[in-house]
C-alpha cells in the first residue's frame, strides 16, 4: 500500500539546465551559500523513487520576502511535491546566515495520510556547512492538539537536525557521483495519545517516524535525499482510527536537472 506521506512536482525547465555530471567542486567552502545557492530563478528538479514508482519534483527560488525586517528567499513549486526536501521547502522561506541555511515557515510533516505535525518554524537550521559530524543543528519540541477522523489526539513531537560526516566524494544510489558533499539528517520523533471514557490511551509510543538524510554538493544544492517513514501503532488501535497499525515507506530523491548562479 502506498502512503502519500510528505511530498511532489515538475517545473518546466524554461531556463537552460545542466546535468549532475556537469557539477564542479570548490573545496574548503564553508559558507552555506556554496551548498544551496539562493539566487532568484535558480531551480532544481528531482526524480523521486518510491518503491520503484518514479515521480518528479521541482522547486525554484521565486522571490524575496521580508519577515520581521529580515529578507528571505521564497521557495516555490508549481505542484505539491512528493519528496521530503522539496515538500519541506515548498511555500516556505529560507535564508543564508554565514554557514547556516535557515528555514522559516510551516513544513509539511505528514507521516501518515492525514496525520502530521502542524507547526511553525522560525530560522530552523536545515544545514550548516561548518558543522562537525554529529553536531546538533536545531531542535524544536512541543505538543499539538488536533482532531483525526473525529478523535481528539495529542501529538508530542521533537524535530531535530544533525550534521553528518563530510564526504570528499559521494556516489548516490543511482550511480551519480559528486565531490565536496556535506550531509545533514533530519528526524521527527513523536508520541500520540488520546483520552477515551476518561482514560488516557497511547496510540503511538515515542518513535522516529521520519528520518531523512540530505546530501548537499558544493555549487549545486541538494543532490540526493533518502527519507524513511516508519511507524507502529499500539496493538488494536489502528482499526478504530481507520489507518493501518504499521507503515513503512522509503523515498529517494535524485537530482535530475538544475540551474544555479
Amino acid at each position: 500500500m502506498k502512503y502519500r506521506l510528505f511530498l511532489t512536482v515538475f517545473l518546466s525547465a524554461f531556463l537552460f539546465s545542466c546535468s549532475p555530471s556537469d557539477s564542479s567542486s570548490n573545496s574548503n567552502t564553508t559558507s552555506a551559500a556554496g551548498y544551496f545557492p539562493l539566487k532568484i530563478a535558480n531551480y532544481w528538479t528531482y526524480n523521486v523513487d518510491t518503491a520503484g514508482t518514479i515521480d518528479h519534483d521541482s522547486i525554484f527560488v521565486a522571490k524575496d520576502t521580508t519577515i520581521n525586517n529580515i529578507v528571505y528567499k521564497k521557495i516555490e513549486s508549481e505542484v505539491t511535491p512528493i519528496g521530503f526536501m522539496s515538500n519541506t521547502l515548498n511555500n516556505n522561506s529560507v535564508r543564508i546566515d554565514g554557514n547556516k541555511l535557515l528555514l522559516t515557515g510551516k513544513p509539511n510533516l505528514n507521516f501518515i495520510a492525514g496525520v502530521g505535525i502542524d507547526l511553525s518554524l522560525t530560522d530552523f537550521v536545515v544545514f550548516n556547512a561548518g558543522a562537525s559530524a554529529n553536531e546538533t543543528l536545531s531542535t524544536v519540541s512541543g505538543i499539538i492538539d488536533q482532531d483525526y477522523n473525529g478523535t481528539p489526539i495529542k501529538i508530542t513531537y521533537t524535530l531535530k537536525s544533525v550534521a553528518q560526516a563530510d564526504m570528499a566524494t559521494f556516489t548516490s544510489p543511482n550511480n551519480a557521483t559528486f565531490t565536496d558533499v556535506k550531509v545533514a539528517k533530519t528526524t521527527l520523533n513523536i508520541k500520540v495519545t488520546t483520552v477515551q471514557f476518561g482514560f488516557p490511551i497511547t496510540i503511538l509510543e515515542p518513535q522516529d517516524v521520519i528520518v531523512s538524510t540530505q546530501y548537499f554538493a558544493n555549487n549545486i544544492g541538494v543532490v540526493h535525499a533518502n527519507t524513511v517513514y516508519n511507524y507502529t501503532l499500539s496493538p488494536g488501535l489502528g482499526a478504530g482510527l481507520g489507518i493501518p497499525e504499521t507503515g513503512n515507506q522509503i523515498v529517494n530523491e535524485f537530482i535530475d536537472t538544475y540551474k544555479v548562479d
